[in-house]
């Protein structure tokens, strides 16, 4: 499917390849045939670029540069394409464990993921479920454009945990082969040391 900009009654086609090597200054047009969610979508991605963000998309994408507005505009072809998407994105992760040393019962450990988008369309986290209620999380609401990298944080309370524990992250995103990720915590949780009376009982 090609972008149509429309300029008083022409239509100048491109494709997503031309639109993503040159920007255009208004894409307003293009705006028009995406539902809410997906201009929720367009606004994160360019928080995401460290640009000044304003209820007015067109205004946000003339801050950014010329490379953030090509990506954007890349974005929003892409979004305007979903239903008929078929190409799945490719991802590189950093690891897919983060292993904590001994820690004892009641500890906050915190660890990150790091996540690169290594193929040539944008990579979307669509929902995160956990294996445990003893597990918080971070994952960026944007779109991860390819060439890109995003974080994501993981929190586990020990509060309660014995032993090897191993809770885990899955992550549900477009990427190949099978549109998910799991990504564990593990760690060995030791005793709490019971406070004793007297000194000498230590």
């Amino acid at each position: 499917m090609r972008l149509f900009f429309l300029f008083w009654g022409v239509f100048l086609p491109a494709t997503i390849t031309c639109l993503a090597q040159k920007p255009v200054s208004d894409i307003r047009p293009a705006l028009k045939s995406l539902s809410p969610e997906q201009k929720a979508l367009v606004v994160e991605y360019l928080k995401s670029t460290g640009s000044g963000v304003d209820d007015d998309i067109q205004s946000t994408y003339r801050q950014t540069s010329g490379p953030t507005q090509s990506k954007t505009v890349m974005l929003i072809d892409w979004l305007r394409q979903q239903q008929k998407q078929t190409q799945l994105a490719t991802t590189t992760w950093d690891k897919d464990t983060i292993y904590f040393a001994d820690s004892t019962e009641g500890a906050f450990l915190t660890g990150v993921f790091l996540v690169a988008n290594t193929g040539s369309v944008p990579y979307l986290i669509k929902a995160v479920k956990t294996t445990c209620d003893c597990v918080a999380y971070d994952v960026p609401a944007h779109p991860i454009m390819p060439g890109e990298s995003a974080v994501i944080k993981l929190g586990f309370d020990t509060n309660g945990k014995l032993g090897i524990a191993t809770p885990a992250l899955i992550v549900y995103d477009n990427s190949t082969p099978n549109q998910r990720k799991i990504l564990y915590a593990r760690a060995n949780i030791l005793a709490r040391k019971k406070p004793h009376k007297y000194p000498w009982n230590d």
